[in-house]
């Protein structure tokens, strides 16, 4: 019976789902020199779990917010390696929900309406002289967050 108990406990421990996540955008922005703004919209599902404590809607779960993106080269000569991190600073967040003006999204506290979509937005900043050993490689900036909606 304890050998029962302990192979139903290791398939329940993994059996954790998060899916507040319905999209992403990264942008970046010159900034001077080798300098890049780097700017990350992800896109929450507001009937579902909240980014790092903030957001709207009426759910109590929470899950961690974005705090950093990653940097890899991309290039046939310099391959497919990590080479780095990019500190993120949450600017805020806002509903993005396109319904009428007299109902209100799930990203409301008193919600009359089906759904809701919340912008929430981050950015860092990159300095590429501190990566000078790819000189003439190509990167990526990504992110990697498991928490994707089923909507």
């Amino acid at each position: 019976m304890k050998y029962l108990f302990a192979i139903l406990s290791l398939l329940f421990a993994f059996t954790a789902s998060a899916s507040h996540l319905v999209g992403g955008e990264i942008t970046y922005k010159y900034v001077a020199n080798n300098s890049y703004e780097v700017l990350v919209t992800l896109y929450r599902d507001c009937m579902d779990s909240k980014l790092g404590g903030t957001g709207g809607g009426s759910s109590t779960s929470n899950s961690a917010d974005l705090e950093e993106v990653y940097l890899r080269t991309i290039s046939s000569t310099c391959g497919n390696t990590s080479v780095g991190k990019i500190t993120l600073t949450k600017l805020g967040y806002t509903d993005i929900t396109a319904i009428c003006n007299t109902a209100s999204s799930k990203c409301e506290t008193n919600s009359n309406y089906g759904y809701g979509i919340e912008a929430h937005y981050y950015k860092g900043l990159v300095d590429f002289d501190n990566y000078s050993q790819y000189n003439g490689c190509s990167f990526q900036i990504f992110f990697d967050k498991a928490e994707r909606s089923n909507s």
